[in-house]
């Protein structure tokens, strides 16, 4: 049985039961490999296009619309080449929050699928909150406070549906099983990993495995790997003065010709390009 599974832990701001961020992302700094958090997240695209995707379900995300991420679901999301960045209202909200004003809330889960009739009121909330939090007026705390108690109130009475997790236990299972591979993954990407190895770390087969790894995550296992060694080269190219090889060798790649191929997939240009360009 996986346990003690970690979670991206998430710092809500003084007086607040959620953080508020107010960001544009352009491709270089928004591929985040698969994640996850008990927070609810809930975003308000204000420019540029991306592809969001939460448990395997991809969708794409224009200005004016709004995704929510459950508690605890697997998530990343990437900017379209086109679109070459995008601007969004973050709000990241307390689960215990909700759980206080809803005891059974653990047995839900929000979405937003046809109730197209709420949205200009919560994109309406959602700006009047991003919009306080960049005030200095006196007690603006109090009035996003208000303004979080109204749109969870919103939340809560129509966007409520039941959590597939709650009951099936197979399926729960399964979710916990993959988020214990991206745990190993986070833990073990500097070294030569295979499919094998970690499908038997989560005591499943590696056909099976990979299976569910996709449905879950919408990549595979090995695109994840990728991902995690490539974000962990690109913060050394940043931050370090190693050399191109020490990076891709600190990093899981067997030889700096798969490092540089592999960057050039996410990022569009060599990792020697990508550093001089962003490099202080």
């Amino acid at each position: 049985m996986v346990q003690n599974i970690k979670m991206e832990e998430i710092v809500h701001q003084d007086n607040l039961p959620a953080k508020i961020i107010l960001q544009t992302l352009a491709g270089d700094t928004s591929r985040v490999p698969p994640h996850w958090h008990k927070d609810i997240e809930l975003n308000l695209v204000q420019a540029g296009t991306s592809i969001s995707i939460v448990d395997g379900r991809q969708s794409i995300l224009s200005p004016n619309d709004i995704n929510i991420i459950n508690s605890k679901k697997i998530h990343y999301g990437d900017i379209l080449e086109d679109s070459g960045f995008i601007k969004l209202i973050t709000i990241q909200w307390d689960y215990d929050f909700f759980l206080r004003y809803c005891p059974d809330f653990p047995q839900y889960q929000f979405s937003l699928d046809n109730r197209e009739w709420i949205k200009p009121k919560l994109r309406e909330l959602i700006l009047k909150i991003a919009d306080l939090h960049q005030s200095t007026i006196p007690y603006c705390e109090m009035k996003i406070y208000a303004l979080l108690l109204e749109l969870g109130s919103l939340l809560l009475e129509h966007c409520l549906e039941t959590n597939p997790c709650y009951q099936d236990y197979d399926l729960a299972r399964k979710i916990e099983q993959i988020q214990e591979s991206i745990i190993y993954i986070e833990e073990n990407y500097s070294r030569q990993i295979s499919l094998a190895e970690i499908a038997h770390h989560v005591n499943m087969s590696p056909a099976y495995f990979s299976r569910k790894f996709k449905q879950f995550t919408g990549i595979n296992f090995y695109e994840c790997l990728t991902l995690h060694r490539v974000q962990k080269a690109r913060d050394e190219l940043l931050n370090t003065d190693q050399t191109i090889t020490e990076i891709a060798f600190n990093n899981g790649f067997p030889n700096v010709k798969s490092f540089i191929e592999s960057f050039k997939k996410i990022y569009h240009i060599t990792p020697k390009q990508y550093q001089k360009a962003h490099k202080c």
